[in-house]
C-alpha cells in the first residue's frame, strides 16, 4: 500500500516537475524573443509595416504577458492560505496541466498559459515542501529527467508546444496533453483520496516540511545550474568538447543516482567520515573544483566530472529542507520568492557574459550598471562557483544532520532498474545517425548563413525555416548543400530555448558537425560537411567590442588539401559622435589582418592549397577592407559579378540593407551559374550566399 502510495505521489510530482521545467525554459526564450522583437517595433517610424513580418509582437502585448508573468511568480504566497487544506495538491496540479492544455488549445497565449504553468507549479512545489517533503528532490530531479528524455527525442529541442507536432506515440501535442492532463488529474484524485483514508486509519500526524533561509538561495542556485549547464546534455557536451551522444545516457544515470536510497547512504557514510564544520564546505570545494575541471580541460575527463557534478549538485536537494517548527507559520511561502530573484539574477549574469558588447548607454545614475554589465565578458565560470557556494550554502551551515536516509530494499532495487532503462533508452534516443555523403564530389555547394542565434529579424524562431532553407533549393530544385558556414549559432543558451542549433541542424540534414564557441562554450561559430572532418582549429581574434573569431577545417576530399575557413568579425566602431573612430581602433581592421596572418601562417610559401573562406565580416564591399581581400590577395569573390541590389545580405528593420557576408575562393573554380544570394527564403536578419565549385578544373558541372 504505501509502496504504491509513493510510487503515484512521485509519478505525479515528476509530471509536474517536468511541466515547471519546460514552462520556464519556453516562458524564458519566449519573453526573450517578444522583448526584443517589441523593442524594434518601437524603434520604426511606421510600425504597420512590419505587421505581416514574421515574429511581430506588438509593444501592448509584451506588457500585458509581462504583468501575467509577474503575477505567476507572486502565485506560491497562495499556500499560506491553502497549505492546510487536503485539496490544495490537486488544485495546484489541475491549474498546471490545465494551462498547458490551453497553451496548445490557443497557440496565441501560449505565453500567458506557459506563465499560468510556472505559478502552478512553483505552488506545488511549495505545497510539496510542505506537505510531502520526502518528494520534493523527487519532483525536481524526475522533471530534469524527463525534459532531457524529450529534447533528446527530439534532437535537443522541446516541440511539445507546438499544437500539430506529432512528438509521442503518433498523437499531435494538443491531443496527447489533453489526454495527459485528465490522467494526471485522476492519478492525483485517487492519491489524496488514499490520503484521507490513511490519516483516517492512523493516528500519528504526516510530517510537515520547511525550506530553510538559505535553502530558498539554493534552490535558486540549483535551478540556475540545471537550466544553464549540467540539466542540458548538449550544454554538458559543449563545456566538455565531446559529443551529446555520450552525453545523454551519463547525464540521464547522473540525475537519477540520488534518488537511490542505498546511493544516498553510501553518500551518508562518506561525508560522515568529516567533522560536521568541514563537511559544507568540502562539498562545495569538490563541486567548484568539477566546475573549474570541466571548463578548463576537454575530453572525456571533463565530460566525466561535469557528469559527477550533475549527482553531487542533485544531492543538494535533501539539504535545502529541514522539519517544520509545529505552531508556528510556515515560511516556505514567502522564501520560495527568494529562489526566484536568485534564479533572475543569476541567469541575467549568464546572458550579459554572451551580450555585454550590446548593453546599450543608461541615464545617470544608472550608468555604474551599464558599466557592470558590460565587464561580465568571460565571467561564466565566476558565475557558475558563485552559485555552487550558494547551493551548498544549507550544507555548509548545517553541522549536526545529514538528511540522506536509507529506504526499503525494494525501493532501492526498483530505482537502479529504472535508472539503467532510463539511461540505455536515453542512449538509443540520442544515437548519432547516418550522414549522407555528396552525391557527386567532382561538384559541389558550399552555403554560408549568420543565422542569428534562431531567430528571424524580428525574433520569430526559426529552426524549421533553417532547415527549409538549407535543403531546399530556389526553383522547388531539390539541391542540398554540401558545405554550410554558420555564424551566431548558440548550442544551449536560455534565451534560444536550450536547444543546440548545431547538433539539431546537423542531425535534420544528416551532417557532419564542428563547432567553435566565441562566447563561453555556447555561442560561436559552426561548419557542416557531408565531406568527412579531418582537422578543426579556432582561434579567438582580438576584440574590444563583440568577440571575433576564426575556425579551420580540414576535408577529406581527396588526397590534396582542401580547408575551409568560418569567420565572424567586429561592426564598425564608432564615437560619441557618430563618427567611424581611426582604422588602427576598428576591431575589422585588427582582426583582418590577424585573419590574414593565420591564413599566411597555414599556407604560404605556395598558397597552392584550396582554400574556401566565408562567413559575416560586417562590412560591405565599397569599402578598404573588401578592396583588400579583393585587390591584395589571391581570393575571388565569385559574386564579384552581381548587381549590388542583388548581393546584398543582410536586411534591417528599418529598410538598410548591405552585403555583410562573403565567400572567398582560392585555387577554387566556381561552377558555372554557380552563385546565388538565396533571397526567396527569409529565415535570418541575414540571406544566404551560395556557391556552387568543381573539385578540380576540369570537372563537368550542371
Amino acid at each position: 500500500m504505501r509502496l504504491r502510495r509513493d510510487f503515484l505521489r512521485s509519478v505525479e510530482a515528476g509530471v509536474i516537475g517536468l511541466l515547471l521545467i519546460q514552462a520556464i525554459r519556453y516562458l524564458y526564450g519566449t519573453l526573450y524573443a517578444h522583448l526584443n522583437s517589441a523593442d524594434l517595433v518601437r524603434r520604426v517610424a511606421d510600425p504597420t509595416a512590419l505587421v505581416n513580418i514574421y515574429g511581430y509582437v506588438e509593444p501592448s502585448t509584451v506588457e500585458r504577458e509581462l504583468l501575467a508573468v509577474s503575477i505567476a511568480l507572486l502565485t506560491p504566497l497562495l499556500a499560506i492560505m491553502l497549505a492546510r487544506t487536503l485539496w490544495s495538491i490537486p488544485l495546484a496540479v489541475a491549474v498546471a496541466v490545465i494551462g498547458r492544455t490551453m497553451a496548445l488549445q490557443v497557440p496565441d497565449s501560449a505565453p500567458l498559459a506557459a506563465a499560468l504553468v510556472v505559478g502552478a507549479g512553483l505552488l506545488y512545489m511549495v505545497l510539496i515542501v510542505i506537505r510531502r517533503p520526502a518528494h520534493f528532490p523527487s519532483m525536481l530531479l524526475l522533471g530534469i529527467t524527463l525534459d532531457i528524455l524529450i529534447r533528446a527525442l527530439n534532437d535537443t529541442r522541446d516541440l511539445t508546444w507546438e499544437p500539430t507536432r506529432i512528438v509521442f506515440f503518433n498523437i499531435p501535442n494538443d491531443q496527447f496533453f489533453l489526454g495527459m492532463a485528465v490522467i494526471v488529474l485522476i492519478l492525483t484524485s485517487y492519491s489524496t483520496l488514499t490520503e484521507v483514508e490513511i490519516q483516517r486509519l492512523e493516528e500519528s500526524s504526516p510530517v510537515r516540511g520547511t525550506l530553510s533561509g538559505w535553502g530558498s538561495f539554493a534552490l535558486g542556485a540549483f535551478f540556475f545550474i540545471e537550466l544553464t549547464l549540467l540539466g542540458l546534455p548538449n550544454a554538458v557536451a559543449r563545456w566538455s568538447n565531446t559529443n551529446y551522444a555520450a552525453a545523454v545516457p551519463l547525464i540521464l544515470v547522473a540525475t537519477l543516482l540520488p534518488l537511490i536510497p542505498s546511493v544516498r547512504v553510501r553518500a551518508r557514510s562518506f561525508l560522515g567520515a568529516f567533522d560536521g564544520v568541514w563537511r559544507g564546505w568540502l562539498w562545495a570545494l569538490l563541486l567548484g573544483l568539477l566546475f573549474i575541471l570541466g571548463y578548463r580541460f576537454d575530453g572525456y575527463l571533463a565530460l566525466g566530472v561535469l557528469v559527477l557534478a550533475q549527482f553531487i549538485t542533485g544531492l543538494t536537494l535533501w539539504w535545502m529542507m529541514k522539519p517544520a517548527t509545529s505552531g508556528l507559520p510556515n515560511p516556505t511561502p514567502i522564501l520560495a520568492l527568494i529562489s526566484i530573484v536568485i534564479f533572475a539574477l543569476l541567469s541575467a549574469g549568464d546572458y550579459f557574459t554572451y551580450d555585454y558588447a550590446y548593453v546599450r548607454d543608461f541615464a545617470p545614475p544608472f550608468d555604474l550598471l551599464e558599466e557592470v554589465l558590460r565587464s561580465l565578458k568571460d565571467f561564466g565560470l565566476p558565475l557558475f562557483l558563485l552559485a555552487t557556494l550558494i547551493v551548498c550554502m544549507p550544507m555548509i551551515l548545517e553541522r549536526r544532520v545529514i538528511p540522506w536516509r536509507d529506504g526499503r530494499g525494494v525501493e532501492s532495487f526498483l530505482t537502479i532498474l529504472l535508472t539503467i532503462a532510463i539511461g540505455i533508452g536515453g542512449a538509443n534516443l540520442a544515437a548519432i545517425p547516418v550522414v549522407r555523403r555528396p552525391d557527386n564530389l567532382d561538384c559541389l555547394r558550399v552555403g554560408s548563413l549568420n543565422i542569428h542565434s534562431g531567430y528571424t529579424l524580428l525574433y520569430g524562431q526559426n529552426l524549421d525555416l533553417l532547415k527549409e532553407t538549407l535543403s531546399v533549393r530556389p526553383n522547388n530544385t531539390d539541391v542540398d548543400l554540401d558545405i554550410i558556414l554558420l555564424q551566431e549559432v548558440d548550442t544551449g543558451r536560455l534565451s534560444s530555448f536550450g536547444v543546440d542549433q548545431v547538433e539539431w541542424l546537423a542531425r535534420q540534414l544528416r551532417m557532419e558537425a564542428t563547432f567553435f564557441p566565441q562566447n563561453e562554450f555556447l555561442q560561436g561559430l559552426a561548419i557542416l560537411s557531408r565531406i568527412p572532418i579531418r582537422e578543426m582549429r579556432g582561434k579567438l581574434l582580438t576584440s574590444s567590442g563583440p568577440q571575433g573569431a576564426v575556425m579551420m577545417v580540414e576535408l577529406s576530399l581527396d588526397e590534396n588539401p582542401f580547408y575551409v575557413y568560418n569567420v565572424w568579425l567586429g561592426y564598425e566602431a564608432v564615437d560619441e559622435n557618430g563618427q567611424p573612430l581611426p582604422p588602427e581602433l576598428q576591431d575589422q581592421v585588427i582582426q583582418t589582418n590577424e585573419l590574414e596572418q593565420i591564413i599566411v601562417n597555414n599556407h604560404s610559401p605556395d598558397f597552392d592549397d584550396r582554400i574556401v573562406l566565408g562567413g559575416t565580416f560586417n562590412y560591405d564591399r565599397n569599402t578598404p577592407l573588401y578592396n583588400f581581400w579583393q585587390n591584395q590577395t589571391t581570393f575571388i569573390d565569385p559574386f564579384a559579378n552581381l548587381a549590388i541590389e542583388n548581393a546584398k545580405t543582410i536586411v534591417l528593420v528599418d529598410g538598410s540593407s548591405a552585403r555583410f557576408d562573403y565567400i572567398w575562393l582560392m585555387n577554387i573554380e566556381p561552377q558555372p551559374r554557380g552563385v546565388v544570394i538565396d533571397r526567396d527564403f527569409v529565415a535570418s536578419d541575414h540571406r544566404l550566399s551560395i556557391v556552387g565549385i568543381k573539385r578540380t578544373p576540369d570537372a563537368i558541372c550542371n
